[in-house]
């Protein structure tokens, strides 16, 4: 029972791990909205960065380069850098 147990344990860890992950992205910018703390990117995208980011430092048509996540259906941003 165990040699079954284990191997099917961990699957549904993995399976679980899975929902949530790291990617990243290369676009410009379409445009921002400060209130909400978004960036949507030419793409049609939408990024979702932490309130304490200060978007005033990105420009409309800059290309930039967004690390997020993807969890419960939006996308997450945890770094952006300008990739000129």
């Amino acid at each position: 029972m165990k040699r079954f147990l284990i191997p099917a344990i961990a699957a549904l860890m993995t399976v679980a791990a899975s929902s949530v992950f790291a990617a990243s992205v290369t676009d410009k910018i379409k445009s921002m909205d400060a209130a909400t703390y978004t960036v949507t990117l030419e793409n049609d995208e939408m990024y979702l960065f932490p309130s304490d980011y200060d978007l005033s430092a990105l420009k409309a048509g800059e290309e930039v380069e967004i690390t997020f996540e993807a969890t419960d259906g939006k996308n997450q941003a945890t770094a952006v850098k300008s990739s000129m």
